[in-house]
């Protein structure tokens, strides 16, 4: 993979998380105490996972990318947290959000597969990303390539 194209994957994955579904979701909730106060936990989630997304992508370092992965998988696991929350308890149906749903489940088999690559002691090496979510009760098989290099390889800083 060209560094442009690794500067374009960068750029794809900072783009989705910043997760705009969310931020319109927040906005069309019922404003029952119980619906704020978890919408409110869900926007600091994803907008958190976006921020360090973006940190990480400046790392100066392999453990700085890696720590900072760290929390962006927390993060993202938070963010499906609240989803699930909001729609087991009956606040919004799955059927509003599945496209966001599939997308926040997407978004953390990548940065979970990249977190775990990046913590190996491997320098450069490519990762089959597989992921299965649930969407309207079937089973959706995902897959993907990435490529993860040390920073010193390409200038954008980021090791996607």
């Amino acid at each position: 993979m060209s560094q442009s194209e690794h500067v374009l994957l960068a750029e794809k994955l900072k783009q989705r998380t910043k997760l705009f579904g969310i931020i319109k979701m927040y906005r069309t909730l019922p404003k029952t105490t119980e619906a704020q106060i978890i919408s409110r936990q869900l926007l600091r989630s994803s907008t958190s996972l976006a921020a360090n997304y973006r940190a990480a992508c400046r790392a100066r370092s392999k453990a700085e990318f890696t720590a900072k992965m760290c929390i962006v998988v927390e993060e993202t696991d938070e963010t499906v947290f609240w989803i699930e929350l909001l729609v087991e308890t009956n606040i919004i149906p799955l059927k509003s959000i599945k496209g966001l749903n599939a997308e926040i489940n997407e978004l953390l088999a990548i940065f979970s597969t990249v977190r775990r690559t990046a913590k190996g002691k491997r320098q450069a090496l490519l990762v089959d990303c597989v992921w299965f979510f649930q969407s309207d009760n079937q089973t959706i098989n995902k897959s993907m390539t990435l490529y993860v290099q040390p920073p010193s390889a390409h200038a954008s800083g980021c090791f996607l």
